[in-house]
């Protein structure tokens, strides 16, 4: 993507470019113009000099006065809109769940109410520029011949000459009549070469090496001395940790302690700054993303919900799955009761204003996707937020005995989800620390 904006901005720089190579053209052949005509009629020198003058300067300056208000006007307009549509992008189901629709749109329809008042008020400008333009040049020309037709009753240009002031005048300005639409526009192309060179600078959250030897098969994840900023701040100063299959590993620690942050690490959605992280023997350096998310699974605590039937948005996951498999996913991520009350069961259409999921059921939803994945290392953020104790409990039983033979991590704020775990961690400060486990809180108790 970034090599794409770096493509569109060169084009935009080339355009520029290209653009300027004519004027400098123009100019050069206005200069030649008032050159040549003053010398064969000195007044019609002074006529032509004082038309590229009013064209070639005086206009544009006044289009560039003229056209700065509404160029203003337009660049409000496109961050309004770009504002609207990130929100839509973003948070559309939520603003339609909240009945914001009517606000968006009533914003949107002034928005586009403004834009048509700066585009009629540029289209205006140009206008009147260029019929400003056409009236100098006549008068130019007319100018031209007058003081060449005297020049020749009074013997001082050849016959055969008596057109040329007024075809050099007729040349000249209209080579120069595009530079005050352009310094109009002049304005806009700025501000989208910025835009585009904006985008381009956005550095990539993950740095892909140049290739991969073998994809990892080991199904142990280590990190070591790890350390990571965010902007000035440090979220993590110094973590250490290994997980294995069997491991059930809870996260705990306070909102905007890094434990989200230390999750998108491990699935290598983020590169870590400094430190070691590895798959095995394997440094995350030297492998693809895909290839830790081929081990690693992550599921945020907002996963998105698509327009579709349920086993659609479960097979997202895993085509191949049959609708068994969905059907012990959905049950095992607490989704059962869900199901049963779905009126067509798997084919049902979920996502969107009017059929749209809990915050719960979204975040379950997504446990279920990862559950279809086989990975071997799942991470699960907040999977119990939003659920009474019971249910609560119910879902950690359920994916602790779904997940035996790999490592789980669930980042939570609910302290009864620690009566699950092998280990229980705090992250604050950027450090991570031990916490009690309960007593009969191991793996096997769990499973008996």
């Amino acid at each position: 993507m970034v090599e794409t904006v770096l493509g569109d901005v060169e084009r935009v720089q080339d355009v520029l470019t290209a653009v300027a190579g004519p004027l400098s053209t123009s100019a050069v052949a206005g200069a030649a113009s008032i050159v040549v005509s003053g010398v064969m009629v000195p007044w019609s020198g002074f006529v032509l000099l004082a038309g590229v003058l009013i064209v070639g300067v005086g206009l544009p300056l006044l289009a560039a006065s003229m056209g700065n208000s509404s160029e203003v006007a337009l660049e409000k307009v496109r961050h309004g809109l770009n504002a609207i549509f990130d929100n839509a992008a973003q948070a559309g189901s939520e603003v339609l769940l909240l009945g914001g629709t009517p606000t968006m749109m009533e914003t949107l329809r002034t928005l586009e109410e403004q834009q048509d008042r700066s585009n009629r008020r540029r289209t205006f400008v140009m206008g009147a520029v260029s019929a400003l333009n056409t009236v100098v040049a006549g008068a130019c020309v007319l100018g031209a011949v007058l003081v060449t037709t005297n020049a020749y009753r009074e013997g001082h240009v050849a016959q055969a000459l008596l057109a040329v002031p007024a075809l050099l005048s007729v040349t000249a300005l209209e080579l120069l009549s595009g530079i005050a639409p352009l310094v109009v526009s002049f304005r806009r192309d700025q501000g989208a070469l910025a835009r585009l060179q904006a985008i381009g600078e956005i550095l990539s959250p993950v740095v892909e090496p140049a290739f991969t030897l073998t994809p990892p098969t080991s199904r142990v994840l280590r990190a070591k001395q790890l350390q990571h900023t965010l902007g000035t701040e440090t979220v993590i100063a110094d973590v250490s940790i290994e997980f294995r299959p069997g491991d059930v590993v809870v996260l705990e620690g306070p909102s905007g302690a890094g434990k989200t942050t230390l999750a998108r690490i491990f699935a290598k959605f983020v590169d870590h700054q400094d430190g070691e992280m590895a798959l095995g023997t394997m440094s995350y350096r030297s492998l693809f993303s895909s290839c830790v998310r081929d081990s690693v699974g992550y599921v945020d605590d907002d996963p998105h919900i698509f327009l579709t039937t349920l086993a659609g948005n479960l097979r997202i996951a895993n085509p191949h799955a049959s609708d068994e498999e969905l059907t012990t996913a959905l049950e095992a991520a607490g989704l059962g009761p869900l199901l049963s009350m779905l009126p067509e069961g798997l084919s049902n259409m979920i996502g969107g204003a009017t059929q749209g999921l809990s915050g719960g059921e979204q975040r379950r939803l997504g446990v279920a996707r990862q559950l279809l994945c086989m990975k071997n290392i799942v991470i699960l953020d907040e999977p119990t937020e939003g659920l009474d104790e019971p249910t609560a409990n119910a879902l950690m039983a359920s994916l602790v005995e779904y997940c035996r033979d790999r490592a789980l991590i669930v980042i939570s704020h609910h302290e009864s989800d620690r009566s699950f775990a092998t280990r229980a961690l705090r992250l604050e400060g950027g450090l991570l620390s031990e916490l009690e486990v309960p007593a009969g809180s191991s793996r096997e108790d769990q499973l008996v």
